[in-house]
C-alpha cells in the first residue's frame, strides 16, 4: 500500500505485472525479428536487468524463453502445414533456415524436417492400427 503523498511504483515495478507484460510482447512479437533490446525497451528497463529480473521470476534466461517459443510455434507450422522448413524459420521469426534449424537440433536433437516425418509416421501408425481395430 502507499503511504499518503507517495508516488506510484513505475508501470512495471510489479514483478508479476513486468513478467506479463513481457510475455504479451513475445506472444504479439516472436513472428518479428524482436531482440532482447527491443523487449526491455518495451518493459521500460535496461537489457540486462530486464533479462535478470526475467530470470529471477521463471528461473530461466529470457534469450532460451524466446527461442523455446519460436521453437514451440515452428512445431505447430511443421505438423499442421506443408510449408517449406525456410518458410516456416521465417515465420517464426529466425534470420534464416540454418540458424533456425540449428537452435531446432540443439532442443530436439533432429532436424525441423526430421522431426516433421518422424511425427507423420508416428501418426500414420497410429491410423492404421486404430483402423486394424475397427476390423
Amino acid at each position: 500500500s502507499l503511504l499518503p503523498g507517495s508516488a506510484a511504483p513505475p508501470p512495471f515495478e510489479e514483478p508479476a505485472l513486468l513478467l506479463k507484460q513481457i510475455l504479451l510482447f513475445i506472444r504479439r512479437s516472436y513472428s518479428e525479428s524482436v531482440s532482447l533490446d527491443d523487449i526491455a525497451s518495451y518493459v521500460h528497463l535496461s537489457r540486462s536487468e530486464c533479462c535478470r529480473r526475467f530470470h529471477r521470476l521463471t528461473g530461466q534466461p529470457l534469450f532460451r524463453y524466446l527461442m523455446q517459443y519460436r521453437i514451440d510455434k515452428s512445431i505447430e507450422l511443421l505438423l499442421s502445414t506443408d510449408r517449406k522448413i525456410s518458410d516456416i524459420a521465417a515465420a517464426v521469426g529466425f534470420s534464416g533456415q540454418s540458424y533456425y534449424t540449428a537452435c531446432f537440433r540443439k532442443q530436439k536433437s533432429v532436424t525441423p524436417g526430421q522431426f516433421r516425418r518422424m511425427r507423420r509416421t508416428a501418426a500414420g501408425r497410429h491410423v492404421a492400427v486404430s483402423e486394424a481395430g475397427d476390423i
